[in-house]
């Protein structure tokens, strides 16, 4: 029997690498803010949730801009900017439900135009 040599030798057990850490740090937070925006859109927590995207999208391109202009560029860096991306959007998400879900109280919301209702139990 002949055996042909292969091209790209795999080892026998692949090791994580920089990017295999990003991508799951990136689906960790994804999966946090899948659920906790889930939970907050069953509150109608609308106008929090667009800010919080508005929010998440603007530091999503300074992370971007400060990478370009640093020569920071590659699919590392995609990952991170995945990982910046949807932890910025647990932080707030996971601020807001403890405000909402756990405080104790009145709670207090603010609209778009600025009014503030005070609305309780």
């Amino acid at each position: 029997m002949c055996s042909l040599p292969t091209p790209f030798p795999h080892p026998s057990t692949p090791t994580p690498t920089p990017t295999h850490t990003q991508g799951a740090l990136a689906l960790l937070c994804a999966g946090l803010d899948v659920a906790s925006s889930g939970i907050l859109m069953s509150k109608r927590e609308y106008g929090f949730l667009a800010r919080a995207m508005l929010y998440s999208l603007l530091l999503l391109t300074a992370f971007l801009t400060v990478c370009a202009r640093s020569g920071l560029v590659g699919l590392p860096y995609v990952w991170w900017a995945l990982v910046v991306f949807f932890g910025a959007r647990v932080v707030q998400s996971v601020r807001k439900l403890w405000v909402v879900q756990f405080r104790g109280g009145e709670e207090e919301r603010q609209g778009w135009d600025g009014a503030v209702a005070v609305q309780g139990k």
